[in-house]
Protein backbone atom coordinates (compact mmCIF):
# COMPACT_ATOMS: atom_id res chain seq x y z
CA UNK A 1 0.00 0.00 0.00
CA UNK A 2 2.25 2.82 -1.26
CA UNK A 3 5.10 1.55 0.93
CA UNK A 4 3.14 2.57 4.02
CA UNK A 5 2.31 0.55 7.08
CA UNK A 6 -1.29 -0.34 7.87
CA UNK A 7 -1.87 -0.43 11.58
CA UNK A 8 -4.54 -2.65 13.08
CA UNK A 9 -7.36 -0.26 13.82
CA UNK A 10 -9.92 -2.95 14.77
CA UNK A 11 -9.81 -1.79 18.39
CA UNK A 12 -11.24 1.52 17.18
CA UNK A 13 -14.24 -0.10 15.54
CA UNK A 14 -16.07 -1.11 18.71
CA UNK A 15 -17.54 0.94 21.47
CA UNK A 16 -16.10 0.39 24.95
CA UNK A 17 -19.15 -1.68 25.89
CA UNK A 18 -18.51 -3.93 22.85
CA UNK A 19 -21.71 -2.95 21.11
CA UNK A 20 -21.73 -2.65 17.34
CA UNK A 21 -21.49 1.16 17.27
CA UNK A 22 -18.18 2.21 15.74
CA UNK A 23 -16.18 4.84 17.57
CA UNK A 24 -14.55 6.06 14.38
CA UNK A 25 -15.08 5.31 10.70
CA UNK A 26 -13.82 1.86 9.80
CA UNK A 27 -11.86 3.10 6.80
CA UNK A 28 -9.18 4.86 8.86
CA UNK A 29 -5.71 3.94 7.69
CA UNK A 30 -2.65 5.34 9.41
CA UNK A 31 0.25 5.40 6.98
CA UNK A 32 3.85 5.89 7.99
CA UNK A 33 5.88 7.20 5.08
CA UNK A 34 9.62 7.50 5.37
CA UNK A 35 10.82 11.02 4.61
CA UNK A 36 13.64 11.00 2.07
CA UNK A 37 16.97 11.99 3.63
CA UNK A 38 17.54 15.07 1.47
CA UNK A 39 14.01 16.29 0.69
CA UNK A 40 11.74 18.70 2.52
CA UNK A 41 8.28 17.56 3.60
CA UNK A 42 5.36 17.77 1.21
CA UNK A 43 3.72 21.20 1.25
CA UNK A 44 0.64 20.43 -0.83
CA UNK A 45 -1.88 21.51 1.80
CA UNK A 46 0.31 23.68 4.00
CA UNK A 47 -1.24 26.39 6.12
CA UNK A 48 -0.15 29.89 5.07
CA UNK A 49 1.42 31.60 8.09
CA UNK A 50 2.16 35.22 7.09
CA UNK A 51 3.33 36.38 10.53
CA UNK A 52 5.92 33.59 10.71
CA UNK A 53 6.90 34.11 7.05
CA UNK A 54 7.56 37.78 7.85
CA UNK A 55 9.73 36.83 10.81
CA UNK A 56 11.74 34.37 8.70
CA UNK A 57 12.11 36.95 5.93
CA UNK A 58 13.43 39.51 8.42
CA UNK A 59 16.29 37.12 9.22
CA UNK A 60 16.79 35.70 5.73
CA UNK A 61 20.41 36.86 5.61
CA UNK A 62 21.32 35.74 9.12
CA UNK A 63 24.08 33.17 9.44
CA UNK A 64 21.87 30.97 11.63
CA UNK A 65 18.13 30.86 12.14
CA UNK A 66 16.54 28.38 14.54
CA UNK A 67 12.90 27.39 14.33
CA UNK A 68 12.03 25.95 17.72
CA UNK A 69 8.80 24.40 18.92
CA UNK A 70 7.17 21.26 20.19
CA UNK A 71 6.91 18.12 18.09
CA UNK A 72 4.33 18.15 15.29
CA UNK A 73 3.81 21.92 15.37
CA UNK A 74 4.75 22.43 11.72
CA UNK A 75 8.35 23.65 11.94
CA UNK A 76 9.54 21.58 8.98
CA UNK A 77 6.54 22.50 6.84
CA UNK A 78 6.99 26.17 7.78
CA UNK A 79 10.62 26.11 6.62
CA UNK A 80 9.73 24.25 3.41
CA UNK A 81 6.81 26.55 2.51
CA UNK A 82 8.83 29.68 3.25
CA UNK A 83 11.76 28.51 1.11
CA UNK A 84 9.39 27.59 -1.74
CA UNK A 85 7.44 30.86 -1.54
CA UNK A 86 10.61 32.96 -1.39
CA UNK A 87 12.17 30.88 -4.19
CA UNK A 88 15.37 30.58 -2.18
CA UNK A 89 18.01 27.96 -2.99
CA UNK A 90 18.44 25.41 -0.23
CA UNK A 91 19.89 22.08 0.81
CA UNK A 92 17.84 19.90 3.15
CA UNK A 93 19.00 17.17 5.53
CA UNK A 94 16.57 15.06 7.57
CA UNK A 95 18.67 13.85 10.47
CA UNK A 96 18.61 10.27 11.63
CA UNK A 97 20.41 8.40 14.39
CA UNK A 98 23.52 7.86 12.27
CA UNK A 99 24.10 11.60 12.03
CA UNK A 100 25.18 11.73 15.67
CA UNK A 101 28.57 10.64 14.38
CA UNK A 102 30.42 13.68 12.96
CA UNK A 103 31.76 11.65 10.03
CA UNK A 104 28.28 10.50 9.01
CA UNK A 105 26.88 14.01 9.42
CA UNK A 106 29.65 15.44 7.25
CA UNK A 107 28.94 12.88 4.51
CA UNK A 108 25.23 13.77 4.71
CA UNK A 109 26.12 17.45 4.43
CA UNK A 110 28.26 16.79 1.35
CA UNK A 111 25.44 14.80 -0.27
CA UNK A 112 22.88 17.51 0.49
CA UNK A 113 25.15 20.22 -0.92
CA UNK A 114 26.26 18.23 -3.99
CA UNK A 115 23.76 19.87 -6.40
CA UNK A 116 25.08 23.28 -5.36
CA UNK A 117 28.81 22.53 -5.70
CA UNK A 118 30.96 23.58 -8.65
CA UNK A 119 32.31 20.06 -9.06
CA UNK A 120 30.03 17.13 -9.77
CA UNK A 121 32.34 14.47 -8.35
CA UNK A 122 32.27 14.94 -4.59
CA UNK A 123 33.39 11.43 -3.64
CA UNK A 124 36.73 12.72 -2.37
CA UNK A 125 34.88 15.13 -0.04
CA UNK A 126 32.88 12.31 1.52
CA UNK A 127 36.15 10.48 2.17
CA UNK A 128 37.42 13.34 4.35
CA UNK A 129 37.01 12.86 8.08
CA UNK A 130 34.56 15.36 9.51
CA UNK A 131 36.70 16.37 12.44
CA UNK A 132 40.34 16.81 13.19
CA UNK A 133 41.84 17.76 16.50
CA UNK A 134 44.23 20.67 16.67
CA UNK A 135 47.31 20.56 18.93
CA UNK A 136 45.30 22.09 21.80
CA UNK A 137 42.88 19.16 21.73
CA UNK A 138 39.97 21.18 20.32
CA UNK A 139 37.95 19.92 17.32
CA UNK A 140 38.77 21.72 14.08
CA UNK A 141 35.71 21.50 11.83
CA UNK A 142 36.74 24.37 9.57
CA UNK A 143 39.48 22.31 7.93
CA UNK A 144 36.82 20.11 6.35
CA UNK A 145 34.02 22.62 5.92
CA UNK A 146 36.27 25.05 4.01
CA UNK A 147 36.48 22.81 0.88
CA UNK A 148 32.69 22.73 0.80
CA UNK A 149 32.38 26.51 1.14
CA UNK A 150 34.94 27.07 -1.62
CA UNK A 151 32.96 24.91 -4.03
CA UNK A 152 29.50 26.37 -3.43
CA UNK A 153 28.20 28.04 -6.56
CA UNK A 154 25.88 30.42 -4.69
CA UNK A 155 24.59 31.38 -1.29
CA UNK A 156 21.91 29.07 -0.01
CA UNK A 157 20.01 28.03 3.08
CA UNK A 158 20.94 24.74 4.69
CA UNK A 159 18.07 23.16 6.61
CA UNK A 160 19.01 20.56 9.19
CA UNK A 161 15.73 18.99 10.23
CA UNK A 162 15.58 16.90 13.36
Amino acid sequence: MDGGIRYDDSFLSQCCCRCSRPLVPLDIVITAVAQPKFSPPSIDAALHRPRLFDRLSAYADARLTLILGQAAQGKSVLAATWLAAAKRPFAWINLDGGDRDPGNFFRSLVQALAPHLSETDVAYLTALPAVSVDPGGEPNYDKFIAPLRERLTRDLHIVVDD
